[in-house]
């Protein structure tokens, strides 16, 4: 009878291994998984909006669906990052995103248009400019802003990338709040995509002049 006894335990201990009820033979939920390392936040974008571009003279004073933005990318680790201005995306409130346009495009998109200034506050002033630029200094802003575009370049420790984007909203905003900036570089070592979303946290237009 204890020979029984005792094959029948060691059948029950097998019994309940086998449903996942006993650990002492280690069953796969007990073993610890290893999860792969993930490079977070490789890099830091701060951005703001700094002009409209202005197509039609009528709309001079009006939200523009053609923004111009100033952008600035550092990185503190030891990694090199290729950064293409064209990876660069501006997602919208509804999860839309927008590509920014090429430096060669943005250029002629600049060059064929009007600058206008982003905050649209100077309207409360008695007298203002038309798109809230004087001609001359409209001029030359538009002069610095083909000038400042981004670029294709590479991204280091020690070489801060900043400069102009320009894209198509498509729809007229006032505003970006709750609207992203979404930079996506190759790590120069193995080739991998990386990326970090810049969100612009404040509801009203800011002045172009507050540009870094």
């Amino acid at each position: 009878m204890r020979t029984g006894s005792i094959a029948c335990r060691f059948g029950l201990i097998v019994c309940l291994a086998a449903f996942g009820g006993c650990t002492w033979f280690g069953s796969p939920e007990s073993r610890p998984v290893s999860a792969p390392a993930v490079e977070e936040k490789p890099f830091h974008i701060s951005a703001t909006p700094a002009f409209r571009l202005i197509v039609d003279q009528r709309e001079g004073d009006l939200p523009s669906r053609l923004l111009v933005l100033w952008a600035r990318i550092e990185t503190s680790n030891h990694n090199v990052y290729d950064v293409r201005p064209i990876d660069a995306r501006v997602v919208l409130p509804d999860g839309n995103k927008i590509r920014v346009l090429d430096r060669e495009r943005a250029a002629v998109l600049v060059r064929r248009t009007w600058l206008g200034a982003w905050d649209l506050s100077y309207q409360t002033q008695r007298e203002f400019p038309w798109g809230g630029l004087y001609e001359p200094v409209r001029k030359r802003l538009q002069d610095e802003v083909i000038a400042g575009l981004l670029d294709d370049a590479a991204l280091t420790q020690n070489r801060v990338l900043e400069g102009y984007l320009v894209v198509d909203t498509v729809t007229p905003l006032a505003s970006l709040e709750r609207v992203g900036l979404e930079i996506v570089a190759r790590r120069a070592s193995d080739r991998v995509r990386v990326r970090n979303t810049y969100q612009f946290a404040s509801s009203a237009a800011e002045p172009a002049a507050k540009r870094p």
